[in-house]
């Protein structure tokens, strides 16, 4: 597992290279770059009267959802979305993404949006435009908070002007003051991101979903309180999750229904999805997990798109490929010209391990920890339960376990991890068949159990001849997401986390 760090801030001199050389910018700034917020102004004045800035909770109901706030009622309706596409150039480890979305604003009110996309948590926007109606709004890139006072002085001002902030690494939300009556939207996001490499195959994947989020922790009564009640209470649509001691921002990144609304927020979104991709080298298989796909190849490039010509935005796209590989390692080289100045990026695949040998395995210490939460309910728990019991029947005598269940609170099997007997795996196997979903998803308290040297609520130490697997079997997203790689951090240590 991968440990997290502060990327260190880019100057200003770098922000402008970012855009002068493509190349340079996957390699040195896609860290930093993904931290960046974009503010985006019009330099012609609307006819729209200013509007007083007030505290608007960014939504994030589905992607490329876009919903129009009536000052007047408190209101938040979905706007009508008219179309969506977006295209990938891959060239070996990096994929460049163009989105395309078009709403219209039908009402005959002006109005302020709030539209939220998800993203790779490792791609980096490089480039974003706004057309309103008959003006063009091409973005800047500026720190989060000098682009919030700059959005609320040009929307006071009554221009048109829009402001795109990064809540979370794989979360981005969009405001867009001053849109007209019967006015079209036509958002384009420009980003890049990084191809995944794992077990001989790549693969990249587009978030056409926002997880909600669970969020732990005490509310903030306080901030609640200070926030407009038109927001809580006069809105049918949508509600936010309160801020509490450890989410103080859960209004900015969870959307909630309110029950018995008859929004249909989550209605049919269509998208058209195409892609060229350049391996580089000869490929074995190119596929997408969750969607059908019709191909066109010329030398090493494939023509990709979906077969039917688009799909809903109700799963992510998964696009996955495999090099043809022998005893020997496969290379490819990429090149691109900026500015006269010559960039290249050599990838190197290494040979498949002949008669699939992976060495001589060491015995084992492996803690399973399961999510029992209610979102797990229905066809989550029974794939959770099955996939564990598989593995569980994969241990060897010369291993050992333990599973720890968790919910609002957690729950360890043995008071430390035990030899893979016989014995110990079927009563494990009966109690994995016995758990059930309900409750909500307090991670902190599981992973704590899951590090510690006895790997569950006991005291008894680690084998140390033995490789400790971690492995946390979860369909949630949380809010206190931070608080749990500190915790991963500090309590990793030779433990391997999946």
């Amino acid at each position: 597992m991968h440990q997290l760090t502060q990327p260190p801030a880019l100057t200003q001199e770098e922000v402008i290279d970012l855009y002068r050389y493509p190349m340079w910018f996957c390699f040195r700034a896609l860290p930093s770059m993904v931290l960046a917020s974009i503010v985006m102004l019009l330099l012609t004045i609307s006819p729209a009267r200013a509007q007083e800035p007030e505290v608007v909770s960014p939504n994030g109901v589905q992607s490329g959802q876009m919903l129009f706030h009536d000052r007047d009622t408190g209101l938040y309706t979905p706007a009508v979305m008219q179309h969506s596409k977006a295209h990938f150039d891959i060239s070996g480890m990096i994929a460049q993404v163009r989105l395309e979305q078009t709403f219209v604003n039908d009402s005959d009110r002006w109005v302020e949006a709030i539209y939220a996309f998800p993203m790779s948590e490792t791609g980096a926007v490089k480039a974003m435009e706004m057309r309103v109606g008959e003006r063009r709004i091409v973005g800047a890139i500026e720190e989060k908070s000098v682009a919030k006072k700059i959005y609320q002085k040009a929307k006071k001002a009554g221009k048109k002007a829009a402001l795109v902030e990064q809540q979370r690494p794989n979360l981005f939300t969009n405001r867009v003051a001053n849109i007209g009556p019967g006015e079209t939207i036509v958002v384009r996001l420009d980003y890049v991101q990084q191809v995944e490499f794992a077990s001989g195959e790549f693969s990249l994947r587009f978030p056409m979903t926002i997880t909600p989020r669970y969020i732990p922790g005490a509310a903030i009564s306080e901030t609640v309180e200070a926030q407009s009640e038109a927001v809580f209470e006069l809105s049918p649509y949508l509600g936010w999750a309160q801020p509490t001691d450890q989410v103080p921002d859960a209004d900015a990144i969870t959307p909630v229904l309110h029950p018995g609304s008859g929004a249909d927020l989550a209605s049919v979104n269509i998208i058209e999805l195409t892609a060229q991709l350049d391996a580089g080298m000869p490929l074995a298989k190119v596929a997408a997990s969750y969607h059908e796909l019709a191909m066109s190849r010329s030398s090493n490039r494939y023509d990709i798109r979906l077969a039917k010509g688009f799909s809903q935005m109700d799963r992510d796209f998964v696009l996955s490929w495999q090099a043809v590989t022998g005893s020997t390692p496969q290379a490819a080289v990429f090149t691109e010209t900026v500015d006269g100045e010559h960039y290249g990026l050599l990838m190197v695949v290494p040979p498949a391990l002949a008669g699939g040998d992976h060495g001589e395995q060491m015995p084992r210490e492996t803690i399973f920890v399961i999510d029992t939460s209610g979102s797990m309910g229905g066809v989550s728990i029974a794939q959770a339960r099955e996939s564990l019991g598989l593995a569980l029947s994969q241990l060897r005598p010369e291993d050992s376990f333990n599973v720890i269940e968790f919910n609002s609170s957690h729950r360890s099997l043995y008071g430390a991890a035990v030899p893979a007997s016989r014995h110990n795996v079927q009563r494990a196997q009966e109690y994995v068949r016995q758990l059930k979903a309900g409750g909500g998803t307090e991670m902190l308290g599981a992973l704590r159990t899951a590090l510690s040297p006895s790997g569950g609520d006991g005291v008894e130490g680690q084998t140390p001849e033995k490789l400790r697997q971690v492995v946390f079997i979860t369909d949630g997203a949380v809010g206190n997401e931070q608080e749990l790689y500190r915790e991963i951090t500090e309590r990793l240590g030779h433990n391997r986390l999946f």
